[in-house]
């Protein structure tokens, strides 16, 4: 858990520095750079949001567009506070997977996102640490699980072992 924490508190920070005009002026735009896209896209999957089917008019061919459906999710009143308040223990391995396409990508790195806009740069690093976490997570869920059974055995003998002594200072 110590190597997910400061990921934990950095993607805290990076989403206190979204500010409402950010994610205003991120959904005002009509034709916003295909990084953004990338990046609301990986927060939509996250947020287990299905994109929309669209006809692409040059190519004649169904594609997947998450556009929309970001702009609709950004113009939820608590856009900001879902995400801060979002239940990392619940990401399950399907939205992991569908979250690699995005992620995986070498334009999807904070460096290059910080030339795009702010809002795609500080989501990002929210998508970054919560893919972060699935994979610590997978690894001390079962110690946690170990810790409550050892934590519920000892409870358990330690009762046995308070009633003994009661009944050895009774003799």
């Amino acid at each position: 858990m110590a190597e997910a924490m400061p990921i934990l508190n950095a993607a805290a920070k990076a989403l206190e520095c979204i500010t409402a005009n950010d994610v205003t002026l991120a959904k005002k735009m009509l034709k916003p750079p295909e990084d953004q896209k990338m990046v609301l896209s990986a927060v939509c999957v996250l947020m287990g949001l299905k994109p929309e089917s669209k006809m692409n008019t040059e190519t004649q061919k169904k594609e997947l567009d998450f556009w929309p459906v970001a702009i609709k999710m950004m113009n939820g009143s608590t856009f900001l506070k879902d995400l801060q308040e979002y239940d990392k223990e619940s990401i399950d391995e399907d939205k992991i997977k569908k979250l690699q396409e995005y992620v995986k990508n070498p334009k999807f790195n904070l460096e290059h996102l910080k030339g795009i806009s702010s809002i795609a740069m500080n989501l990002a690093s929210w998508v970054i640490a919560m893919d972060k976490f699935y994979n610590v997570n997978l690894i001390i869920k079962p110690k946690k699980a170990a810790l409550a059974e050892a934590n519920a055995t000892y409870a358990e003998i330690d009762g046995k072992l308070k009633i003994k002594q009661a009944e050895l200072k009774v003799v």
